[in-house]
């Protein structure tokens, strides 16, 4: 096994991702918090996650709308 390699996070940069490329984040044990090596995000856990969901948000705000179609049909009954 490698034990000189450093541990990869679970989540993804938030900024990274928003630009489609996939780059895991890593931990520093002494701030406490999460870091891109592609980019110069760093940040907390519950800031990642905020991130997230206002990119979730503004991405898929069209969905949170009823389509039309079921609406019609749902008046009509």
């Amino acid at each position: 096994m490698a034990y000189h390699r450093e541990k990869i996070g679970v989540s993804r940069c938030p900024d990274c991702f928003a630009q489609d490329v996939d780059q895991f984040l890593r931990f520093d044990e002494k701030k406490k918090e999460y870091y891109c090596i592609r980019c110069c995000f760093s940040g907390k856990p519950d800031a990642i996650e905020a991130f997230f969901n206002e990119y979730k948000k503004e991405k898929y705000r069209l969905m949170r709308k009823p389509h039309p179609f079921n609406t019609e049909i749902a008046g009509n009954r």
